[in-house]
Formats: C-alpha cells, sequence, structure tokens
C-alpha cells in the first residue's frame, strides 16, 4: 500500500497486527499524516531475510550510496523522511514498494528527480547483485498516451516531453531492465486507468490516468496481471500481478519496522495465554479456593517451500 497517510501514534491494532500476515510500515518524519507506505506479507508464504525503510541506503547503511549520492542536489535525509519507500529482502529477489513524489510543482522538481534517481541506482545495485527485482507503488507518472485520458493536455508536442515520463521509459523495457506486467498481458487494452480527480468525480466516466505500476525484471515469470477498478474506497484502484518466485525461508532477527515488535503491539493478550482445557483448570482452582477461604471468613477475587505467490 501507499500513501497511507497515517501516523504511528494513531496506529490500530487492527491495522497493524493482522492475523496470518507481517506487517510493516514506513511513515512520514516530516509532515504528520502524510505520505507513508506498507507492506502485507503472508506468514505461510516467506518472511523476508532484510527490511529496509528509505530509498538512499541511509537509514540501514546498506547498500552504501554515498559517493552517488554526493552527486545530488538533495540530502539523502530529506529525501528518506516523508516515509515514502520500504524495501523487502527475500535473498533472491528484492521487493520495492514506493510512494513516489508528484512533479506538479517547479518548487520541488530537484527533490523530484534526485528520488528518482536515487530509485534507479538501487535498482541497478539489485540487479548487478543478481537478484531479481519487483518495483511496485505509486510511480505518479504516465508511461504511454494510451495511459492517459487526455494525452494533449498540457500543450506538449510530445507526450514524453515532462523528466518523469522519460525516467519512467528510461526504466521500463525495451529501453530499461523491467518489464511492465500489466501492459504484457495486455499491450492495447484502452482505459486501464488506476487513478480518478475525484473532485471531478471523474470514475464513474473513467476519465483518469494510470500511474500504479508492478514492474519486475526479466527473470521473474509473471503468470497475469490486471487491475481491479471495481474496488473502492480511494481515488486510486488496487493493481495485482500473479508471480512464480522461489524465496528463501530463512529468517534472522525480526526487522524494528515489523509491527509485532513495536512495544505497543508486541505484548500478547491475556486470553492468548489460556487454552479451553486449562482455562477450566483454572476456573476450577479458583472456585475451589474460593469456597475453602470462604469458609475461613475471607474473599478470593479472580486472558517457503516452492509456492506460486
Amino acid at each position: 500500500f501507499q500513501e497511507v497517510k497515517c501516523q504511528r501514534s494513531k496506529m490500530t491494532r487492527d491495522m497493524a497486527i493482522v492475523p496470518g500476515y507481517d506487517a510493516y510500515f514506513s511513515f512520514s518524519k516530516v509532515k504528520l499524516g502524510y505520505s507513508g507506505v506498507c507492506i502485507y506479507v503472508k506468514q505461510d508464504i516467506v518472511r523476508p531475510v532484510c527490511c529496509y525503510e528509505g530509498i538512499t541506503g541511509l537509514l540501514d547503511q546498506k547498500p552504501c550510496m554515498n559517493e552517488f549520492l554526493a552527486t545530488l542536489q538533495t540530502p539523502a535525509e530529506q529525501l528518506d523522511a516523508e516515509g515514502r519507500c520500504l524495501i523487502l529482502d527475500f535473498q533472491s529477489l528484492v521487493l520495492l514498494n514506493i510512494y513516489f513524489p508528484n512533479l506538479n510543482n517547479d518548487d520541488r522538481l530537484e527533490f523530484v528527480m534526485d528520488y528518482y534517481a536515487c530509485v534507479r541506482k538501487r535498482i541497478d545495485i539489485h540487479l548487478a547483485e543478481g537478484k531479481e527485482v519487483v518495483l511496485v507503488g505509486d510511480i505518479n507518472a504516465v508511461h504511454e498516451e494510451l495511459d492517459h485520458c487526455d494525452p494533449l493536455s498540457g500543450g506538449l508536442d510530445d507526450f514524453k516531453d515532462l523528466p518523469n515520463r522519460r525516467w519512467l521509459d528510461a526504466l521500463i523495457a525495451p529501453r530499461g531492465p523491467l518489464i511492465d506486467t500489466t501492459r504484457y498481458h495486455h499491450p492495447d487494452r484502452p482505459k486501464m486507468f488506476t487513478c480518478w480527480n475525484t473532485k471531478m468525480n471523474a470514475r464513474p466516466a473513467n476519465f483518469g490516468t494510470r500511474i500504479d505500476y508492478i514492474l519486475v525484471s526479466n527473470g521473474i515469470k509473471h503468470l497475469f496481471s490486471d487491475i481491479q477498478p471495481n474496488i473502492m474506497g480511494s481515488d486510486h484502484c488496487p493493481v495485482y500481478a500473479d508471480l512464480h518466485l522461489q524465496l528463501n525461508h530463512s529468517c534472522p532477527k525480526p526487522s524494528a519496522l515489523l509491527t509485532t515488535q513495536w512495544p505497543e503491539f508486541s505484548q500478547k493478550k491475556i486470553s492468548s495465554y489460556f487454552t479451553k482445557s486449562t482455562l477450566n483448570k483454572e476456573l476450577h482452582r479458583v472456585t475451589k479456593t474460593s469456597k475453602l477461604e470462604s469458609n475461613k471468613k475471607k474473599v478470593s477475587q479472580v486472558v517457503l517451500n516452492e509456492k506460486q505467490v
């Protein structure tokens, strides 16, 4: 999930602890109720070897990108301060979940393009390590004219004459290393939009854009991918992909980003310490004790193997 718009202090148990799933969150550190991403991983399928917060490597000191970061205009601390990225490492595969900054303000142009540059650098590093890469997220950029309800808007002579669109075009095959799973399976399908202007109530007429993607490296077998425009609740709709993966099950020390490691959610409910049989025994013992003490004029008072993902 991207654009969670929540703070850790506002998290409820039902959001943080979902039965059968591990949950990871990254929150904005500079503005309350802004940005934010999260990942839910089904426990009986796989658990990551490592989890990283941020795109620059600064928060976790891995990978080291200091030489590259020195070439940017935006400080790494600033790039990672908005809770835009979580990365899960499964040894043979790296999953990047990113909420990209929007290029709608000239004052943010430098920040946005430095962020995009960090994403590409991180992807190239993991590919050079021999890992497969899956990038999921709200990229806030439209790749092709087919992905826009009004491609001639903006007065551009060339649809891709925007820096974020050029960046995305250089990332996606055939020019780049990643495959757009949705267009791979639906190359010519029109109006596959994933985002709509809610102020204009544009969704009923399907007047939108496709800015949400699942991009994968060439070695990943993607069985199918599509959008789910009928699922409401946001100005975006879900995008999904069925991938065939072989992932490692090993999980060293749990990440501090895992919600079950947070002090506010790490304690078990009292009821979890009792099975039905032990609870009956406890009640039986208390009953007998209460009766005994009452006779003494006292009162007693009583909670992956190989799988398709």
